[in-house]
């Protein structure tokens, strides 16, 4: 069994903060992106399938509303990202479950692309990791 170490890691660039390209065709939204009638504007969500260090998300919700990036621990494994790469996270956060604070694992930064390989953005994106 291969067992991944956060030295090792580190040694292949998973756990370094890099700079990525870009393309430089901006990415427009017009009318024939939107729908002809949407009968409660604002009250539906934002479904991407972005690809976050390398690896391609399907179903992710963006709430624009939030300063939180929240990723789970499956995910991060599932990526090959050890939880030795992680960062400790200092405060708790609230209102994902109401009344309760959530611990996270930890926090990392990740890069984030959107778009397709003729018209894209990549940023990196601080998440906080929990189980």
């Amino acid at each position: 069994m291969l067992q991944a170490t956060a030295e090792g890691a580190a040694s292949r660039g998973m756990c370094r903060r890099e700079r990525y390209p870009q393309a430089s065709t901006p990415i427009i939204f017009d009318q024939n992106d939107h729908p002809a009638s949407i009968p409660r504007p604002g009250s539906y969500p934002l479904i991407v399938d972005p690809v976050v260090s390398n690896m391609r998300l399907s179903k992710v919700l963006m709430d624009g509303g939030s300063i939180l990036n929240i990723l789970y621990v499956d995910t991060l494994e599932a990526m090959g990202i050890p939880r030795g790469c992680l960062r400790e996270s200092l405060f708790p956060f609230y209102g994902i479950l109401p009344g309760m604070k959530a611990y996270p694992v930890g926090n990392i930064d990740l890069p984030v692309t959107f778009g397709s390989k003729a018209n894209f953005r990549t940023e990196t994106l601080t998440f906080e990791v929990v189980d």
